[in-house]
């Protein structure tokens, strides 16, 4: 009994003291309730911060779950000054906060030479000089001054919160008269405008009046240009120009022989040459046979000029050439070499440098092939003689050889053949096919017939001559029915032939 009273005393001191926690935490509790803070701007879209940390929000917006106590609320927004307010934040209820943000604005003082100049800041008109412009939001403007009969200046100016800048400018005057630059290819070009000489290209003429006018361009060898334009005041015009040059005059001549004659790859005739060329460097060449030929550049200008060539003959390199060779080939009597030889040092002094040449090529041929059969003395068996036969008779042997063998092959050759046809089906329900192999003629060691449907083998004849090969029964459909023959010759490999029908069995 006594312990139960114990466990009752127990149980109820627990219950009291719970009971006081729960009171106590609900009175902290009520005293904790959080506040609100509602906050707006003008503008609106201002970030907002409480106690120096960003809450992601912007104006106007209520910013909730505030401790009750003292608060720091700062708003910012671009191109406006910062602002701040002091909040008292009351658990349990909401407190109005409104900002009236100011914008950041600069000044500019603008001073000019003469006064009264436009002052244009970002195209809006701001008064004119001299005078100062309030009121310029922070960042990056464009000023521009405009004055009548001058020159209009513009320049960029960067503007921070609460600076004055200073900007003074000496305005030039509008110019009244164009301005013209000459470029002429090639230089030396006289200039002129409207028939007045301005001097030589490249040259840049000043102080030229408003309007129309007409420029001309004169070189000496080459062809007159003009053309009309209109200038404004201020205005510069530029004029590059390639002029067209006019065709030079060249005499071209050639000796001893006349030869013919090319200018950069074109043929103009046999000399003598006179006339016509473009200014310029070009490719001459002059060509006659018995001659070297002659290539060089040459300059042609407006002027005429005259340009000889001498040809050098080829003869007497030639010549000695060829005495050289005879002299070589001595051993084997060069009579013939050396007849072509004072042919040609006779033709060289009447003056036939063509024929000259001739002489001494056939010469050096004669020195090193004295039978003229078309083989070097070193290699020709006998050079009194003439070799044609004894050169031609492999050749003859190898025709004969190959005649021989072709006519054995003609011999040999086997030609095959086989005949192949279908009876109607017999009354007992099998196919028969007809089958005749043969060999036309010739000579051949064994021949073998197989007759298949479709891939079986059938039949094997061995024997040329007509058979009747039972195919069985057939099962309906389409069938391929083919016979082979095959031939070993008795030289020559084999010989093959085939023959096939088609057969539908319904």
């Amino acid at each position: 009994m006594g312990s139960e009273w114990r466990f009752l005393r127990g149980a109820l001191c627990l219950l009291l003291v719970l009971s006081c926690a729960y009171s106590v935490s609900a009175e902290e509790d009520e005293q904790l309730k959080f506040g609100e803070i509602a906050v707006s701007s003008t503008p609106e879209g201002a970030a907002i911060y409480v106690d120096g940390k960003d809450t992601g929000y912007v104006t106007n917006r209520r910013i909730m779950d505030l401790m009750p106590g003292v608060h720091t609320v700062q708003v910012t927004y671009p191109g406006y000054r910062d602002d701040e307010k002091i909040v008292d934040v009351i658990g349990g209820e909401r407190v109005f906060v409104n900002f009236e943000l100011k914008r950041k604005i600069g000044s500019l003082t603008v001073s000019t030479e003469p006064e009264g100049a436009k002052i244009y800041v970002d195209g809006y008109c701001k008064g004119t000089s001299d005078t100062l412009v309030s009121s310029i939001p922070e960042g990056t403007h464009t000023v521009m001054l405009s004055l009548d009969g001058y020159r209009s200046y513009s320049k960029q100016l960067q503007v921070e919160d609460g600076d004055t800048l200073h900007m003074s400018h000496t305005f030039e005057p509008l110019p009244t008269t164009g301005t013209v630059v000459v470029n002429c290819t090639p230089d030396g070009a006289w200039v002129y405008i409207d028939d007045v000489c301005y001097g030589v290209s490249r040259t840049t003429i000043s102080d030229l009046d408003p309007g129309s006018h007409e420029i001309r361009l004169k070189k000496y060898g080459y062809y007159n240009w003009s053309s009309p334009f209109d200038i404004r005041a201020g205005e510069i015009l530029e004029f590059n120009n390639t002029m067209e040059a006019k065709n030079g005059t060249v005499a071209i001549f050639s000796f001893p022989v006349r030869g013919e004659i090319f200018i950069d790859g074109v043929f103009f005739g046999s000399g003598p040459y006179e006339g016509g060329c473009p200014q310029g460097e070009h490719l001459l060449e002059v060509k006659a046979p018995g001659f070297e030929e002659y290539a060089d550049r040459i300059q042609v200008p407006y002027d005429p000029i005259s340009v000889p060539v001498t040809l050098n003959p080829l003869a007497p390199a030639a010549i000695v050439e060829a005495e050289e060779k005879i002299e070589v080939n001595r051993v084997f009597n060069p009579k013939n070499a050396e007849m072509e030889l004072d042919s040609a040092r006779g033709l060289l002094l009447e003056e036939k440098y063509h024929e000259a040449y001739l002489s001494a090529l056939n010469a050096s041929r004669w020195a090193e092939d004295v039978d003229g059969d078309g083989v070097p003395n070193s290699f020709d068996f006998w050079t009194a003689i003439t070799n044609e036969a004894v050169y031609a008779a492999p050749f003859v042997l190898f025709v004969m050889i190959g005649g021989m063998v072709g006519f054995d092959w003609r011999r040999c050759r086997i030609r095959p053949d086989v005949d192949l046809w279908l009876d109607e089906m017999g009354p007992d329900g099998t196919w028969i096919v007809h089958v005749t192999p043969s060999v036309n003629r010739g000579y051949y060691l064994t021949m073998l017939c197989t007759v298949y449907l479709d891939d079986d083998i059938k039949e094997r004849i061995v024997a040329p001559g007509k058979r009747e090969v039972n195919l069985g029964h057939i099962p309906p459909g389409v069938h391929r029915i083919r016979a082979v023959v095959d031939v070993k010759q008795h030289r020559y490999g084999r010989s093959e032939v085939s023959k096939s029908i088609e057969v539908e069995v319904s």
